[in-house]
This record gives structure tokens, sequence and C-alpha cells, in this order.
């Protein structure tokens, strides 16, 4: 018998792919012995494909959109968003050189500086003076890592329902505002989010022992990252636990091996950073959990006196009763109401993306899986808790992204169709429609977040470096100038070759809670230094400090912008004081000194005489008497705006705590300039004024109504007058007493040169002039004239186009 013929190989069926099925879908192999009974299949989509990687051309095209968003942020950034960006930076720093970091009362991890430590080494290593490079690097390390995280949600998206709700998921996470906001900034919670989403990839199903300590150690990186992370390891754990009901405990296990290597791993780490084995994990827990615990305890009839107990034991253990902003615990939950992130929500998702978690939520509870059950319920744990803590901000939400980005892009795939076929042109068109809406809408709410805020730091520094180049350029065995900041972070790592930055014992918002000890020791700093960089608000409203700052520096140039800066106020630097004749100083007091020989040597206008008349105890007639010698107005360095300065003599005793209201007015009195304010910065009170005594005072001028009201529009005076360069400005005064409403209960009055009786007395309403004094409807008097220059930010172009109010 012959052997059959082997039929043309063009005839031949192929054989058959063991890996891949004859849908195309990934095939579970096992290349283990048959008694490997618990070995894991390879990751796949729900689908059962390969999950999308960066072989996948979508999934590239998808990171270079994210990556151009990116830079685009990057962009629109000056200066540093917040301090905790720089404590991360700055903890990378002392770890290197084996330092501490001075006033550091934090409770995080520095487990982020890891990340920054090569930057920092490097740095110290070549012995770099110019550090600007490296906060470059820091900022590009977060961009790789916001990257990372798009690629993980892409994955998980797959995992939860295909390829399609996968590149959907990461073109949610990526054009996600708060996601593009602090994706440029060395933050821990891009990092907490990638570990979270690297985490749920391998225990998002069932899995052997491996996998889960590969998942553990993710949570572990992740809680190291960010201590907030703790509350989503405890449910998706849990969930674990009761997907596999013990009897496929091996994922269990594993992660909870993973999860103690990591907590270990931190519990070092506070010993290295902080000198104490666990210090800032064991004080988070304290601070947060504990107190979250006894804050519900509370609200159940009976347990109110075990909450109280728990909540004295743990300021006990803190050894303090401040958990935020320097506020009490109770005052701490009263910062934000618990719909908060609900009432603010489009912060944080345009409305596209929440109609598509909207479904999503709606689909996970129809179509629920294990999957989707433990995201939405890890969630929905984390935004109920953090509703109920005092103290929000949606920049706590980017570690939620793995969760929130896949829940929300099944929704969306609700919208487009089944993955396994193509979708149909009006769910196509209606899909990317939306897709296209939620690009363009979270842009525009990023532009609309303000990542400038703390720039004019970066600025005041540069006019500091560029004095101190020029200075060695003149000297050049000049020693280096010593300059620090009220915002030490705000300034990081802008120090020069020329300028060394010196960082405060102390924090100065919190000057009230010093003891005197600590004021002594952030005085003893200031008076080292040969210039110091401070917003307003934080002198004028501690008059002791302003006190010692006003003795030890004068003003060298002022910045303000109104749509930046908002409620941080004008920012001045200061330099130490020279000594030299008609320096800028925020008040002086001079004793001894003839009135009419100062008015001369100061060139003043002329002086007006303010008086009240009023009964003494014993009814004698009583005369107080303050004039006002003069005034001067000059622009600042820095952006311009105007520096006046009025010059007071005291000529009697005053009894009354009176306010100083000086006003400046253009022709139409529209958006005028007023500063009600106590005579030189609250220091010295006019109660304080000694007869005999001249007290100078000058204030900062944004020619504007309402100018620091940063929540309203800028108004700035002048009308028709903002096309040129000067407007004619009208300066009233008045000094007044005022009662809790604003009402005026008593008022100086002008008067002729040493005239004991005011030029008018009675109820005047109305403008009108007596004896040469012109007043305004309110009672305020005319005493000088001169022409404003209008301010760049002010100034519009001579179109003919109607001015802007």
């Amino acid at each position: 018998m012959t052997d059959p013929v082997e039929p043309p190989s063009y005839l031949q069926q192929p054989a058959e792919n063991p890996a891949v099925s004859a849908e195309g879908r990934v095939r579970f192999v096992s290349r283990s012995t048959p008694r490997a009974s618990h070995a894991c299949p390879p990751l796949a989509d729900a689908d059962g494909r390969p999950l999308p990687g960066l072989g996948d051309g979508a999934v590239r095209l998808l990171l270079l959109l994210v990556l151009a968003l990116l830079a685009y942020s990057w962009w629109l950034l000056e200066g540093y968003q917040i301090a905790d960006s720089v404590e991360y930076m700055e903890g990378a720093q002392a770890f290197v050189r084996g330092e501490r970091i001075l006033d550091s009362t934090s409770n995080r991890s520095l487990g982020f500086s890891t990340l920054l430590l090569p930057f920092f080494a490097l740095a110290d290593w070549l012995g770099v003076e110019n550090w600007q490079p490296i906060v470059a690097l820091s900022r590009s390390l977060q961009i790789a890592l916001a990257l990372l995280l798009v690629r993980i949600c892409v994955r998980l998206g797959a995992r939860l329902a295909g390829r399609r709700v996968g590149l959907i998921t990461g073109f949610l996470v990526g054009v996600n505002p708060i996601f593009l906001q602090y994706g440029v900034s060395p933050v821990s919670g891009i990092a907490a989010a990638l570990f979270v989403g690297q985490a749920l990839e391998c225990l998002i199903e069932r899995g052997n022992l491996r996998r889960g300590i590969r998942g553990g150690l993710w949570l572990g990186a992740a809680m190291m990252m960010a201590y907030q992370t703790i509350l989503i390891i405890v449910p998706v754990l849990g969930l674990v636990l009761l997907r596999d009901r013990l009897r496929r405990g091996g994922l269990f296990a594993g992660a909870a091996l993973g999860l103690a290597a990591g907590t270990l791993a931190q519990i070092g780490l506070d010993r290295l950073t902080y000198g104490q084995w666990g210090a800032s994990f064991f004080r988070y827990l304290a601070d947060n959990f504990i107190f979250q615990a006894a804050y519900f305890m509370a609200r159940i009839p009976g347990l109110h006196g075990l909450a109280s107990k728990i909540y004295e034991a743990t300021l006990t253990l803190r050894d303090s009763t401040s958990t935020f902003a320097g506020v009490n615990v109770s005052e701490a939950r009263r910062l934000l109401p618990p719909d908060w992130y609900l009432t603010h929500l489009f912060e944080m998702l345009v409305w596209p993306v929440i109609l598509f978690g909207v479904l999503g939520l709606l689909r996970s509870l129809k179509q629920a899986t294990w999957k989707s059950t433990l995201l939405l319920v890890v969630l929905l744990v984390n935004v109920v808790v953090m509703s109920n803590k005092g103290s929000k901000d949606f920049r706590l939400w980017i570690p939620l992204l793995p969760m929130l980005g896949p829940i929300c892009a099944w929704g969306a795939g609700l919208v487009l169709g089944g993955s396994d076929r193509r979708p149909g042109l009006v769910r196509g068109l209606v899909t990317a429609g939306l897709l296209a809406t939620t690009m363009v809408l979270s842009i525009d709410t990023l532009r609309a977040r303000n990542t400038r805020k703390f720039s004019g730091y970066w600025r005041a520094m540069e006019i500091v470096t560029e004095r101190a180049g020029r200075e060695r350029a003149q000297n050049p065995a000049r020693a280096k100038l010593i300059v620090s900041s009220a915002y030490h972070w705000a300034v990081y790592l802008r120090e020069t070759a020329d300028v060394e930055l010196r960082k405060l014992p102390h924090h100065l918002d919190q000057w009230d809670d010093l003891s005197e000890v600590a004021r002594g020791e952030v005085l003893e700093t200031l008076e080292e230094l040969d210039g110091f960089l401070t917003h307003l608000p934080v002198l004028s409203d501690h008059p002791d400090l302003m006190s010692f700052v006003n003795e030890t520096f004068e003003v060298e140039a002022m910045l303000w912008e109104s749509d930046t800066f908002e409620e941080t106020g004008p920012i001045f630097v200061l330099r130490k004081k020279t000594g030299e004749p008609g320096a800028r100083t925020f008040f002086e007091v001079i004793e001894g000194v003839d009135p009419e020989a100062y008015r001369r040597a100061n060139h003043l206008p002329p002086a007006v005489d303010f008086v009240r008349r009023s009964s003494d105890p014993d009814g004698e007639d009583r005369v107080e008497r303050v004039t006002l010698l003069g005034w001067q107005y000059e622009e600042l360095p820095g952006d311009g705006h105007g520096w006046i300065t009025f010059h007071w003599y005291c000529g009697s005793p005053v009894t009354d705590d009176y306010t100083i209201v000086p006003r400046l007015t253009t022709f139409d009195e529209r958006n005028s300039w007023q500063d009600d304010h106590a005579p030189a910065y609250g220091v010295y009170r006019m109660p304080q004024w000694k007869p005999g005594t001249i007290v100078r005072e000058s204030r900062p001028v944004v020619a504007a109504a309402e100018p620091y009201d940063w929540r309203a529009r800028f108004r700035p005076m002048g009308g028709p007058y903002r096309r040129g360069d000067l407007m004619p400005a009208n300066l009233w005064i008045d000094i007044a007493t005022f009662d809790a409403d604003g009402e005026v209960t008593g008022r100086m009055e002008p008067a002729r040169p040493g005239a004991d009786h005011p030029v008018r007395t009675g109820q005047r309403v109305g403008e009108r002039r007596a004896d040469g004094f012109e007043f305004s409807i309110d009672d305020l008097v005319r005493v000088g004239r001169f022409f404003l220059p209008v301010h760049e930010r002010a100034r519009v172009p001579d179109d003919g186009h109607p001015i802007p109010e």
C-alpha cells in the first residue's frame, strides 16, 4: 500500500495557534507543571485581548495629546502653586545634606521626596549655585509620572470594559483640569494615583500569591507617596478579601505582605527624616482616622462622651490642639460644609464628564461585576469620608482618578455602544462631540484656575538678584546679600551666586501664636538680613512686627496684580536701611523739629489744620488739633503703582482713636481710590501722639475702587483720561471715628491756620465751599490737586470705543 499523498501547502489548513483563539482572543497556556494549579492567566482586557500599551498607535497618540496639554499647563504656570511641592523638594535636599527641615510641622510622608533625591544629590555633587534647572527637572519628572498615570488608567479601563473604554478612560483622566494643573508641579498626588492604579491592575481580578505581593507593594508605595491613600487601601483589601472568601486567599495574603513591607519602609523613612520611628505615620493616623472615628461616634446617641475622650487622648498624643491652619479641631470641622464637593463639582469635572459619571454609576449598579463594584465602592467610600472632613480641595481627588476614570468612561461607552462592533454614525458623532466638548471645557477650566498666585515672590526675588548683581559688579569683593521671605517656600531655590536665601525659624502667619522666645528668634534673624520679601497683610496685621520691620528696613519696590495675587495682598521688596535722606519707610516718628522748617525742607504744599472742640470732665472747653503739614506722591519701582506720604503734626493731646480717610478722585468721582486706615499702620495711633511730634506715614496707592478685593472686577479710576498718560486727581481727607456699623461718631474738622473753630459748624449736605475750603458730599475736605499717572494696566487704546467701567 502506498502512503497517502500530502496535499500541496497552499491547500493545507494553517496550524492552530494554541495561544490565540479563532476570535483573536488571548488563550491561557500553562507553562508550569500539572501540580501548579494556582497559576494566573496573563492580564487581558474585558474582551480577552491583550491590554493596550505603547505599541498601540491610539495610546501613543493619546499620550502625545496629554503631553501637549501638560506643556500648555506649564506655560500658564508662574511661581509655585502650593507650599507642598516645595516641601517635597526641600525634604529631598535636606535628606541629601543630612539636615533637618526647619520649621516643618507637617504630618506627611516624605516618600515622594525620595523620587527627587537624584536631582539634588547630583546638584550638590556638581556644586551648582543656580538651582532653577533642578525645579525644571522636578517638574519634568512630574510630567513623566502623569503620563504613566494616563497609561495605567487606559489599562484599567480596558480591564473593566475593553480597549475602547480604556482609551476613553485615559482621555478623561488626561484632560481633567485638576490633573493638568498639578501634573506639572512636584506634588505627591500624581505618583500616589499612579501606584494605586498599578495596585488595582494586580488586584482587580483574582490572582495568586505572587501577583498579590506585587499589588501590596504598589499599595505600600502609594501610601508612602500620600497617606490619604490609606483610605483607598483599606476598602480595596476588604473587597478583595470579601470577593475571594479565603478559599483563594493567596492574592489577599500576598497583598497584605506587600503592604506590610511598604509600611515598615515608611516607618524606617520617618526615622531617617524626622528622627523617630513612624513619626509622621502615627501622627497622621491620630490626626485623621482616630479623629474621624470620634467625629462619627459623636453623632451616635450615647457615644458622645467616649468620642470626647478619644479627641482628648489624641490631642495629648500630638501635644497640640491645632489641626489645620492654626485652628482647633471643632473650628476645622466647620471650615467647609459636607456638601462642598457636590456644590463645586464643576471645578473638578466638566458637565459631559458628570453625565458620563452618572451613566457609569447606573451601569455599575445594573451590570455589576466584581471589577466595577471594587472601583465604585472604593470611590464612594473616599468621597463620603473626605466630604466630612473640614478642609477640602479637589487636589485630594487626584489619587481617586484610577477609580473615577474607568467608571466615567464606562458611562461614555454606554453612549458609544458595545465594544465588539463599530458604533453607528449617530452614536459616533454624539460621543466624539461630547469628548471634544470635554477637552475644550476642561482647558477653559484650567485657564480659569489661578496658577500664578504666588508669582509675585519670584518677581520680587528677581529685583533682589538684579540689585545684587549690580552691587557685585561695582564691588567684586562684596559678600552675598542675605535675604529672607515671609513665605520661604515661595522663593525656594531662587537664590543665585550673589544672593543667599535664609529661612526664618518660624512662620510669620502664626505670629500671634508664637512664644516670646520664638518671636525673639524671628526678630534676631530679621536683623541679620540685607533684604526681606513680604506681603503687606503679614505686617499690617501684627503691629509689633510691623514696628520692628519698619525700624530695620526701607521700601525698595512693590508688586501687585489684582487678578493674580488674590488675598495675598501687595508684595514689598524691603532692603536694610541705608540711612540715605528720602529713603522710603512705612512710617516715621520725628520729635524736636520745627514744623514750618520741616515743611520748607521737604517742599510740601500748604498745611491744613484739623480741630475738634469738646468739654473735659470739669466742663472746660478743650481743643484737639492735628495739622496735615503736607503730602507727597511718587511712583514706586516694581509694578509702577503709587506711594503717597502724609506728614502730620500733633498740636495737642488727642483722646479718641481716629481713623484717617484719604480719597483720590478724578472729574466724575467714579471708581475712586480710598484707604481708611489707622495712623502709622496701627503702630502709633493718635492717642499715643505727643504734642510737638511729626508723624510721617506712607501708603501704597493702586488707583482703583477697592483694589485689593480680588473677587471683584478691577475698576481703575480715570474715565476717558485712561486713554492718555495722566489724569487730573483731587486728594480728599477725613479724620473721624466710626461705630461698629461704619457710621461716623465724631470728626476733626478743617480750620484756618491757628484757629480753634472749624470753618463751618452744623450739618451740611452736598459739595460746598467755605473760606476757601471745598467739601465732598460726605464731608471730606479737599487738600490738594495733582496729575496722577495712568497705570499701564488701566490704560485703554484711543480707538473711539467706550471706556469700560
